[in-house]
C-alpha cells in the first residue's frame, strides 16, 4: 500500500506539489517581467540533473529531500561560476 494511503491523505501529497510547481511559475514570470511560450523549455536538463546529482535514480524508487536540495545546491553553484 502507498505511504500516501496509509497515513491518510491520498490527494495531499500532489496538490502541495501543484501548488509549489504554479508558485514557481509566477516568480520566473515575476523575475523575467514578462511571458513567452518557450519560458522554461530550457530548465528541463536542470529538472532532471538536479536529483540525479544528489543521489536519486531514474528508475524511481526512495530517495532523501537532502540528496535533492543538495544536487540542486551544486549545480547552482557550476551554473553560476
Amino acid at each position: 500500500m502507498p505511504r500516501r494511503q496509509l497515513i491518510g491523505l491520498p490527494g495531499v501529497s500532489t496538490s502541495i506539489g501543484g501548488l509549489l510547481a504554479a508558485v514557481a511559475g509566477l516568480m520566473l514570470t515575476g523575475r523575467i517581467a514578462s511571458v513567452v511560450t518557450r519560458q522554461g523549455s530550457n530548465m528541463i536538463f536542470y529538472v532532471f540533473a538536479a536529483p540525479v546529482i544528489g543521489g536519486e535514480s531514474l528508475n524511481g524508487g526512495r530517495g532523501r529531500l537532502i540528496g535533492a536540495l543538495t544536487g540542486v545546491l551544486l549545480l547552482g553553484c557550476c551554473k553560476t561560476c
